[in-house]
């Protein structure tokens, strides 16, 4: 082919080519067009034609904030999202905010968890940080969604206050845990007086129980040898004995 019919043929073409992560589409003369570039080498027109490709997968973004919790505790609060566009309306988000969606989605990011931060107590923000980013996550979606982006998480990393206030939760801390113990230490005093008086009412009892068992027995015995006298006496017949041996009791009669 002639050079001279090969050279305006080949500034007035171009190739891109779209990755399987990515979102392409082209925009000619300033207006955008309604079809979506496919997979692969795609050929267009670099004098009037512009074409645009969207990362489609998920991203991390991860920062650093500084705000006050809703005790007016000031928070230093690292934290990362993992984030993408919605895939399907590339288009409509590019149309918006051009190649400045990302800083949008870093400072909507911020946003929102700012404004859950100071919704939370210091220490509810230490002690409940999953529900705390659950929370983060819901808001920043609801604001996303407006631009076709999505969170898939917001996740908190570290949290630090001044170090005033963190001798100070330290402190309380400490002061909780030595309560606690004093409470069990309490408690066990408490079940050892308890089991001490459960063994002594157990021993009353027992005692009680043998001291009837054992009056019980005297007036048994008592009774038998009343009923023994009394078969003594109607058997005698009113002589005594005429000779008494070493070991032979004398009858003694109850005169009664």
């Amino acid at each position: 082919m002639n050079k001279k019919i090969l050279l305006p043929i080949l500034l007035l073409s171009a190739c891109g080519i779209a990755e399987d992560n990515e979102v392409c589409f082209e925009k000619n003369m300033g207006k955008y067009s309604d079809t979506v570039l496919s997979t692969g080498i795609n050929g267009y027109n670099p004098i009037t034609t512009d074409m645009i490709c969207m990362d489609a997968k998920t991203q991390k973004y991860e920062a650093i904030t500084e705000t006050y919790t809703k005790d007016m505790q000031t928070a230093k609060v690292k934290f990362f999202v993992n984030w993408a566009i919605v895939r399907e309306k590339a288009m409509q988000l590019h149309k918006i905010l051009g190649n400045n969606y990302k800083n949008r989605l870093l400072s909507e990011t911020e946003s929102a968890v700012k404004a859950i931060v100071g919704q939370v107590d210091s220490t509810y923000l230490i002690s409940s940080r999953e529900k705390v980013e659950e929370r983060i996550t819901s808001l920043l979606n609801e604001r996303l969604s407006e631009i076709f982006m999505k969170a898939d998480s917001v996740r908190i990393e570290d949290i630090s206050y001044s170090s005033a206030y963190e001798r100070a939760i330290e402190a309380k801390q400490i002061a909780q845990q030595e309560a606690l113990a004093e409470k069990n230490k309490t408690e066990k005093v408490k079940q050892i007086s308890e089991q001490k008086l459960i063994s002594a009412k157990a021993e009353a009892e027992a005692m009680r129980i043998q001291t009837q068992a054992l009056s019980q027995s005297k007036s048994l015995i008592e009774y038998e040898r009343v009923q023994v006298e009394k078969l003594q006496a109607e058997k005698w017949n009113g002589v005594l004995p005429q000779a008494i041996y070493t070991g032979t009791p004398l009858p003694i009669l109850n005169v009664k």
